[in-house]
């Protein structure tokens, strides 16, 4: 019937006492916990559930045993987790409840600012579908996924101090969350409801086999689940258990069903009752448990249960302590005055002390609290006083923004620290202030930095080395294969002499149309083919790889390498189960993926190798990601090949299915806007490699350049992201090459011969042309007549032509006159 006298105001009490008890038989009677593990525990790899329901947690780590801290913890003991070795407590028997409500509790110490996890619940065999109790960005959140991700979220937690955090799952459209008794927010989105078939604590213990991730670092204690929704009152009564060290999970419901009835109910040694005119709003508690004046207020109207002295026991009047703070090595003194007491005795080694009155020293080498026990025929009474030991400075990190970086880059290093009253590092930096902060550091060599943290006990230091490489060279393009020829075994490099060769057993290239340009080549992934070019392209770090693909293999198929003639020493771009990713094979495999790439349209891929701990993967002008501390170090090449893992003269394997173009092979680093560049270059005007090549130049040293058939110039006012372009070639076009709208701009080039050179061997003529066009070049010497036709039909080799007249009667001819037609 839900009916609670205590939701009245007091003056009405009176007049409704007798009705209630009339009705109680049919009130709500809350139930027990489902899961409870009081973490008490001092060895062992099981969290016994104290619910009766047996369902315990198994020890999931792969580290160390769990770490146990039986005499540090909210309620007894409680758990310490590292953050990693899958420290984790689970329990893949549970099929207590089926869904919703239900309402997730623990207790937390943490310093943590990350995403971790806390409480667990949801579907162990899958990586989306959970709920999830947990601490991101320092505050607690109550987290739903399925697989959207949804949170509430409440205080912050992340200060080192025990924290009750408290999640309520009433329905797929709403959840709630509190910290320390208060209420943080609701979320009302709709999540699908999850299967339930695991319960874990210390991350986001998901997925078979288990693989959990945002492992929490800290101390947990008092995990419960309940099968309902909690009442407001619930919270408050649950929490001020806790902060009053007064009971745990297994006490909330008596205390409640005590509240509801107005009656009292004995918790541990001591009574509570319902009392009112309490102060404070709902959830505030007082007094103390030493005393048995401790109190909790549970209504909005001052209603509440107190604690109250069992008949003839022991009255502790005074416990104390002094100091409650210490460093490692000092001592404190405990004073007490007792009545009615026939033994009196204090744990932590004191043992048995006087009775009535009374002070000890006492020297703690960790923070303790120190239970004093009085005695009689009638029972017992308690009182505790808790030291905290100052311990040796403790560096929780010490850590870096990065760990590699060219010279004349900066890093910035960072800090968590406890327990210190001074800090500093060396290197320059000198004295630094805050439990937590970030120094900015250039070091122009790799330098380690070492992190000095002292108090009056003794100091503390770490360590974070910063690997310094040289300054990477300007981008330079080495090699560069258009793919257009059309015909023929052998491709051209526009770049330079790395001309490629077909190779394999594929019989010849098969030649089709390009994405930029006139062609591609297309590879069938049945034969063992590759197109070389045979030589050291580069010598050492850094270097870029790029490319066209377009592709629907689903396999691991190899389209640009560049190694040698061992097995497994390369470095190379490729197509993975359908999606881009970047390797290097060098006494292990280093690698980073990306997204999918073989869906039969074309993709330009770049991966630039920085040096052995960065490596970075870039998929349609787009940055995927940087795999850094461990990228592989330097193969010194002599082959450079696309269309398979052509790795020894005699072992040509992992043959790629797809077609390939306008691949490139850059000294140095391409850049991001350099990346995008490339990719809208292509996109938007069909521009390649070697046309980019120019125009970036021309645009970092701001002069007008020569490049596909056209003159560009640097220009400002342009709309779009780096990449962007308008217009046509041959004619006005533009390109954005930074994010203020800077860029350059297209007109046609001007045809005309811009050298000629005549010796011994002949006359050799040089005219700026466009890419595609042919030529007729004609000879007269008086201007009038050009009835001489030297050549017809000559092919543009590119932006710039040349062609040499070796012919004996023109160059015996003391005046002579040349004109080129296009």
């Amino acid at each position: 019937c839900d009916f609670h006298s205590n939701l009245l105001p007091h003056s009405m009490k009176q007049y409704v006492k007798t009705f209630a008890f009339i009705i109680a038989c049919s009130s709500f009677v809350a139930g027990a916990p489902i899961i409870h593990w009081k973490l008490d525990e001092a060895t062992g790899v099981v969290a016994a559930d104290s619910s009766g329901n047996a369902l315990d947690g198994n020890w999931a780590g792969t580290g160390a045993v769990p770490g146990w801290m039986p005499a540090d913890g909210v309620d007894g003991g409680s758990l310490k987790l590292s953050g990693a070795d899958a420290d984790s407590f689970l329990n893949d028997s549970f099929s207590a409840i089926t869904g919703m409500p239900f309402t997730l509790s623990s207790w937390v110490k943490t310093t943590t600012a990350e995403k971790k996890g806390i409480v667990f619940l949801g579907d162990g065999s899958t990586g989306n579908s959970y709920y999830l109790m947990n601490v991101q960005g320092g505050a607690a959140k109550t987290t739903a996924r399925n697989p959207a991700e949804v949170a509430a979220t409440g205080g912050v937690i992340n200060d080192g101090e025990w924290h009750h955090v408290l999640s309520v799952y009433v329905s797929p459209t709403e959840r709630h969350i509190y910290v320390d008794g208060v209420f943080g927010s609701i979320n009302t989105a709709n999540v699908p409801a999850v299967v339930l078939n695991r319960f874990g604590i210390g991350g986001l213990t998901r997925n078979t086999p288990h693989a959990p991730v945002d492992l929490i670092d800290g101390q947990m204690d008092d995990v419960a689940l309940w099968d309902r929704a909690f009442t407001a009152a619930d919270v408050a009564a649950l929490n001020g258990l806790g902060v009053l060290g007064a009971g745990n999970a297994a006490n909330l419901d008596p205390l409640m069903d005590a509240f509801n009835s107005q009656t009292s109910i004995a918790i541990g040694a001591n009574d509570w009752e319902y009392v009112t005119g309490l102060g404070g709003g709902i959830g505030a508690t007082g007094g103390s448990v030493v005393s048995l004046t401790a109190f909790i207020v549970l209504d909005e109207f001052g209603n509440g249960m107190q604690m109250k002295s069992l008949p003839g026991n022991p009255v502790i009047t005074n416990y104390s302590g002094s100091p409650l703070t210490v460093f490692l090595g000092e001592s404190v003194t405990l004073n007490w005055e007792i009545g009615n007491a026939s033994g009196v005795s204090i744990n932590g080694g004191v043992g048995l002390v006087d009775n009535e009155s009374g002070s000890v020293i006492v020297t703690p080498t960790e923070t303790v609290t120190y239970t004093l026990t009085a005695t009689n025929g009638n029972g017992s009474s308690f009182g505790e006083v808790k030291v905290t030991v100052i311990p040796e400075p403790i560096v929780d990190s010490f850590t870096g923004s990065a760990g590699s970086i060219f010279a004349g880059e900066s890093v910035d290093l960072t800090w968590a620290v406890q327990n210190f009253s001074s800090l500093e590092i060396d290197q320059g930096v000198g004295i630094v202030t805050g439990a937590g902060g970030t120094v900015t550091v250039s070091p122009t060599a790799t330098t380690t930095y070492t992190l000095t943290a002292t108090n009056d006990t003794t100091n503390t230091t770490a360590e974070f080395t910063v690997t310094v490489y040289p300054t990477p060279p300007p981008r330079e393009l080495l090699l560069h294969w258009p793919l257009d020829e059309g015909t023929g075994t052998g491709t051209a490099d526009l770049a330079g002499a790395n001309q490629g060769v077909f190779v394999g057993a594929g019989g010849t290239p098969s030649w089709e149309s390009g994405f930029i340009g006139e062609g591609a080549l297309t590879f069938s992934n049945l034969n063992d083919v590759s197109v070389r070019a045979l030589g050291a392209v580069v010598n050492d770090f850094p270097f870029t790889m790029a490319g066209w693909v377009k592709t629907t293999a689903s396999e691991n198929d190899t389209w640009v390498v560049l190694g040698t003639g061992v097995a497994n020493q390369y470095h190379s771009m490729r197509v993975f189960g359908g999606s881009s990713r970047i390797m290097t094979r060098n006494g292990g495999t280093f690698e980073l993926g990306g997204p999918a790439v073989n869906d039969d349209q074309w993709h330009f891929m770049v991966g630039v190798y920085s040096h052995p701990a960065s490596m970075s993967l870039y998929v349609d002008g787009l940055f995927v990601g940087t795999r850094t501390s461990d990228s592989g170090s330097f193969v010194t090449p002599d082959r450079f090949a696309i269309g398979a893992l052509d790795r020894t003269n005699n072992s040509i394997v992992d043959p790629f299915g797809g077609s390939v173009d306008d691949v490139s092979f850059w000294r140095g680093i391409l850049s991001e806007r350099d990346v995008m560049a490339l990719h809208g270059g292509a996109n938007g005007l069909g521009l390649n490699a070697s046309d980019l090549a120019s125009i970036l130049t021309g645009f970092d040293d701001q002069v007008s350049v020569q490049a596909a058939g056209s003159t560009w110039s640097p220009t400002t006012g342009l709309t779009g992201v780096v990449g962007s372009t308008t217009g046509n070639l041959p004619g006005s076009a533009t390109i954005v090459l930074d994010d203020a709208g800077n860029g350059m701009v297209a007109s046609p080039a001007s045809f005309q011969i811009t050298d000629i050179v005549r010796d011994e061997t002949g006359t050799l003529l040089t005219w700026s042309s466009v890419p595609g066009a042919s030529y007729t070049i004609q000879y007269s010497t008086d201007l009038v007549d050009w009835s001489d036709e030297v050549i017809d039909g000559l092919d543009s080799q590119g932006d710039t032509t040349t062609f040499q007249d070796t012919s004996p009667a023109r160059l015996n001819e003391p005046v002579g006159f040349y004109r080129v037609i296009q």
